[in-house]
């Protein structure tokens, strides 16, 4: 029955009557199987080129397919179909956007977060379309409502990723969002946008990178922490010297309230050198200085954040290594173990890609594992030295 009113439409369509057309297309689109709704987006999509004013009729049925149809299959179709029309068809995308932007307001999270796509898809295809409607997005950041909140900052980072320069003004209040004690979906819109937006135009978000490397740090959600961290590391790309003030900021936040490492700190300035290797020798330069740090937490996290960056970067470790591993040397002599032990650990990594250094301090940290008083820095230079007698045979330098 189906596969017959699409014979008839075709042959409708191609006799040029539009109105009957129009009628069994329209009947079609509204059928309950998921098949025959695709089935119908390609006509739609196929006359899109001869038939305006069919597929004008016809365009609330894509939309509405687009952002509530529950087949997932459908929803992805009426997109394709949308965005070939937001180029070919601009002004009957646009008479329909306050439609699709009211819906980020929705109390129903499937319907906010498919308004969220169809307008990244919009603004992705023609970002002019959107620009008009940037306030009320903008303007659900403030809302009572934490669904509208996260599809405002969601959308917001779908557009800014292809049109950074239309969201520049929402960006202070993403930050602030981020950085809140909203819900946890909320702040990972908030910062997942930021990062969106900083991969196309890392300039707008750099003055925000103190806020943004404290929520890397601090924020209990390992996502949220991941993004933030994402976001740094595009901001570091495009200005490798704010790896300096980058790694200021991450250990003047170190607490001395335990006698305890902060990894989070090593983790986030190591992953930092990794993606973005131009930032090592500004990090290791000031790395350095807080090597003199009275408090021993701050003085070992500096320590293995060295020891981090240059033992996970071959090229770097070459190049660097020899500036400040005799400075690194020094904190052996150190009244606090944990600060030996980082040591330590520091200069195996330091080592492990340069021979020169390899042969000079393994007898060093061979000296630590008979020598210190402490058993726990004697077990780590105990497994270090294992390590470096393991690339020193790898290295052939025996």
């Amino acid at each position: 029955m189906k596969e017959k009113l699409f014979e008839e439409l075709g042959e409708l369509l191609l006799g040029g009557d539009e109105g009957k057309a129009l009628e069994i297309l329209k009947k079609l689109m509204e059928d309950e199987d998921p098949e025959v709704k695709v089935a119908s987006l390609a006509v739609v999509d196929a006359a899109m080129g001869r038939f305006h004013k069919i597929v004008e009729e016809v365009f609330p049925l894509v939309l509405r397919m687009a952002l509530s149809d529950s087949h997932v299959y459908v929803r992805g179709n009426a997109l394709e179909v949308v965005g070939k029309a937001t180029h070919q068809m601009p002004e009957t995308v646009g008479k329909h956007l306050p439609e699709v932007v009211s819906n980020i307001k929705s109390q129903s999270s499937d319907l906010a977060w498919n308004a969220v796509v169809a307008l990244g898809w919009i603004g992705g295809s023609n970002p002019k379309l959107v620009a008009p409607f940037m306030d009320q997005i903008g303007s659900n950041l403030k809302s009572g409502s934490e669904i509208a909140r996260s599809a405002s900052a969601m959308a917001i980072g779908w557009i800014g990723g292809v049109s950074p320069e239309l969201v520049r003004k929402y960006i202070p209040q993403l930050v602030e969002v981020a950085e809140s004690r909203d819900l946890e979906e909320v702040r990972l819109s908030a910062i997942d946008a930021l990062a969106s937006i900083s991969h196309a135009n890392a300039t707008l978000v750099e003055g925000f990178l103190e806020d943004i490397a404290l929520i890397a740090l601090r924020d209990e959600n390992e996502n949220v922490r991941g993004s933030a961290l994402e976001t740094i590391i595009e901001i570091c790309k495009l200005a490798p010297e704010k790896a300096k003030d980058l790694t200021a900021i991450a250990l003047k936040s170190a607490s001395d309230e335990k006698e305890t490492i902060n990894w989070r700190i090593v983790v986030t300035l190591g992953f930092v050198g990794a993606g973005s290797p131009n930032t090592i020798p500004y990090m290791i330069a000031e790395l350095a200085k807080w090597l003199k740090e009275a408090k021993s937490r701050v003085k070992a996290t500096a320590t293995l954040t060295i020891g981090w960056i240059l033992g996970n970067n071959p090229e770097a470790s070459a190049r660097e290594a020899e500036k400040v591993i005799e400075a690194v040397a020094g904190l052996l002599r150190d009244t606090k173990p944990e600060v030996r032990r980082s040591a330590v650990e520091a200069i195996g990594w330091m080592s492990s890609n340069n021979p020169h250094l390899l042969k000079k301090y393994a007898p060093v940290v061979a000296g630590v594992a008979a020598n210190d008083e402490d058993e726990g820095v004697r077990v780590k230079a105990e497994e270090i030295m294992d390590f470096m007698r393991e690339r020193i045979k790898t290295m052939h330098l025996e």
